[in-house]
């Protein structure tokens, strides 16, 4: 069987190409997006996660955005296999506060690599930006 070194770990054949699969499949969902969205890993009390980032504000620094992530964490030898096809996808960090185990999609802020639940008075700004939006 044939081994690719990738970050000095070897990756199994059978993982590369289901890694190219995923992220072919992922590239042509996110083309059909509106708005548009950016792959991500999201690393959350030790586990990663694959999903994507939709953009929804930019504002004084910060991305309010929203997290659509998969149901089951991806295992490290996937997660390299991915980014072997992927160099530019986000590696980004949840904090421990966010519950997350009943939803796919939330609604966060994003500062630089750090996604996290919003303060009270982002919540309400976020809110009136949605409001005069529409």
């Amino acid at each position: 069987m044939k081994k690719i070194m990738i970050q000095r770990v070897e990756l199994p054949e059978e993982l590369l190409t289901q890694a190219a699969q995923y992220v072919k499949a992922e590239r042509r969902y996110l083309e059909q997006r509106h708005p548009r969205a950016l792959p991500v890993f999201v690393q959350w009390r030790e586990q990663i996660y694959a999903g994507f980032l939709e953009i929804v504000f930019k504002d004084t620094g910060r991305e309010f955005v929203r997290f659509h992530r998969g149901t089951v964490p991806v295992s490290e030898q996937l997660r390299l296999a991915i980014l072997t096809f992927d160099k530019r996808r986000l590696e980004l960090t949840l904090e421990d506060t966010v519950e997350f185990l009943q939803r796919n999609e939330h609604a966060l802020c994003r500062d630089q690599k750090i996604l996290r639940p919003f303060t009270d008075a982002e919540y309400t700004h976020y809110n009136s930006l949605a409001t005069t939006k529409q």
